[in-house]
């Protein structure tokens, strides 16, 4: 009697445990720096970097501090490795062709920058410019830091919620309370 009990959720929880080691990964949203694609208090879901095709110009990818520290970050990734990058009269340029951005919130992105971004490397930067740590502090992103793609916000609260990880560090002012939002839960993340 206890075989059929035990059998079946042991079954369940290393299924669970294998989709979330090698497929799912889960992380928490604790500042605005990526609004309005992602918000404080969305829950996401990343797969891998090496499960599926590579990182492409546009991917929202979660990665490891590059810099000093530990934690997750969590930004979109504008230019790759080899690609001349220019920040000029508030709109970024790739190869000299100006970079369309329909998911920024808070209007052109204010600093002026010129780099080829080196060998092994990505060029992010947080959606909400004027509250996002990224490239443009940090220089390039180094491939190997990558951790996955963002896929999917399958929960979302009004405030920073307890996950297995938070992407970003302490780069905002802390969280809101509130219940669920609904019209963000199971929305891609694009």
């Amino acid at each position: 009697m206890a075989r059929i009990i035990l059998q079946p959720l042991f079954l369940g929880l290393l299924a669970a445990i294998i989709v979330r080691v090698t497929i799912l990964q889960a992380y928490s949203i604790p500042s605005d720096s990526m609004r309005p694609t992602l918000e404080r208090g969305d829950h996401i879901l990343v797969t891998p970097a090496a499960w599926g095709r590579e990182i492409q110009r546009g991917d929202v990818v979660v990665f490891r501090n590059p810099g000093v520290g530990t934690g997750f970050f969590v930004k979109r990734v504008i230019a790759l490795e080899g690609e001349h990058l220019e920040i000029r009269d508030g709109r970024v340029r790739i190869e000299g062709r100006v970079l369309e951005e329909p998911y920024l919130e808070d209007g052109p992105t204010a600093e002026t920058l010129a780099e080829i971004v080196p060998a092994g490397h990505f060029f992010v930067l947080g959606d909400l410019r004027s509250d996002s740590i990224d490239s443009r502090v940090w220089g390039g992103l180094p491939q190997e830091n990558v951790v996955g793609r963002a896929r999917m916000i399958f929960w979302s609260a009004g405030g920073v919620g307890a996950s297995s990880a938070s992407a970003q560090s302490s780069e905002s002012s802390p969280g809101r309370s509130g219940g669920p939002r609904w019209n963000r839960i199971l929305r891609p993340v694009r």
